[in-house]
């Protein structure tokens, strides 16, 4: 799959450079048909590296030495599916928010996964006697936990711009909002505070935001 996409890249810039397509419709290709096929390209490699992230876990043995270059590799993975995701939706606007709610579903169920992982993690290594590396993975939790809301409250926000929901992002949204503040009991709304905090439930709204 990464060498149909790396060779699909290359050939882009041959049919967006600007020059005009000398086949005859409908098979010539115009310039907007060129970008949305590069958008299409970067969703696919950032889907790619969303998996490649999922399915790079801690070594089973928990050992702080192995534990260490584990972090490193899933946090360089997490990073680059990151990048290619925000380049499949740099400037996107309309049309793309449809595109943009599944990238930020995405985004969100890979650090929510890291949550579990590095709490687990963290804490074995600490029992281990390496608690500088506890810590860095408590760290680095907390940011995923934030990015976590961040992401669901950005899929949301694509949602609302698109006007439509046929795939059902909004509800995976609003359940995965849920799962980060324990609350299952009834369904769980979005609105964004006047600080860009998130808040969830008719409950928190009276109650001020929960983060």
């Amino acid at each position: 799959g990464r060498e149909h996409l790396d060779r699909a890249q290359k050939l882009l810039p041959e049919v967006s450079g600007g020059e005009v397509d000398k086949l005859e419709a409908p098979i010539a290709v115009d310039a907007e048909e060129a970008r949305a096929a590069s958008r299409q390209v970067a969703l696919l490699q950032g889907d790619l590296d969303a998996e490649s992230a999922l399915t790079s876990q801690p070594p089973k043995s928990l050992d702080p030495a192995r534990s260490r270059a584990w972090l490193e590799v899933r946090k360089a993975e997490v990073e680059r599916m990151s990048a290619v995701y925000e380049k499949a939706t740099a400037g996107g606007t309309g049309g793309r928010d449809q595109a943009a709610a599944l990238i930020e579903t995405r985004k969100a169920q890979v650090y929510e996964s890291d949550l579990a992982l590095l709490d687990a993690v963290a804490a074995a290594v600490e029992a281990a006697g390496d608690a500088g590396l506890a810590r860095q993975m408590r760290e680095l939790a907390a940011q995923r936990r934030e990015a976590v809301f961040t992401a669901y409250a950005r899929c949301l926000d694509h949602v609302a711009a698109w006007g439509h929901d046929a795939g059902g992002q909004s509800a995976l949204c609003r359940a995965g909002l849920g799962r980060l503040v324990g609350r299952y009991e009834e369904p769980l709304e979005y609105a964004p505070d006047s600080d860009g905090r998130v808040i969830v439930g008719a409950a928190a709204k009276a109650a001020g935001a929960l983060r």
